[in-house]
């Protein structure tokens, strides 16, 4: 009787890995990016950090689970590519500006592209027509 329950209980723990396993690769990568990311950028990071990296990167395989195969690989490639250069830029903006990539930052960009667009350029238009 014991067996029958140690049989559910296995079902259901392997059922519970399913979206992961459907894209052990991808969560693999993420994981590991995410976590080393955070680990660079926060001093502050906790083991709880972790485990809200994971269970994020859990709802996100558990939907690309539900996405058929032929699809899935696709919108995969575009999250790979997504995560990716948001970690680049992330991790620009620790090295260059000592800060993360927040929202408040995105919030202050078209302020300050506008100032630098309404800034006279140091090469005059002259300079440009004379050059051969």
């Amino acid at each position: 009787n014991s067996m029958k329950y140690l049989s559910i209980l296995m079902r259901l723990l392997g059922s519970i890995f399913t979206p992961i396993r459907k894209n052990a690769a991808f969560f693999l990568f993420m994981y590991v990016l995410g976590y080393t990311c955070n680990r660079i950028s926060t001093p502050s990071f906790s083991e709880l950090g972790a485990f809200e990296l994971f269970v994020d990167l859990y709802l996100v395989c558990l939907i690309l689970s539900l996405i058929p195969w032929r699809f899935r690989r696709w919108v995969r490639a575009l999250l790979y590519v997504v995560f990716y250069a948001t970690s680049l830029v992330d991790m620009y903006c620790v090295v260059k500006f000592k800060t993360t990539f927040s929202p408040t930052m995105l919030a202050s960009t078209p302020t300050t592209w506008g100032s630098l667009s309404r800034r006279k350029s140091p090469i005059s238009r002259r300079a440009l027509a004379s050059s051969p």
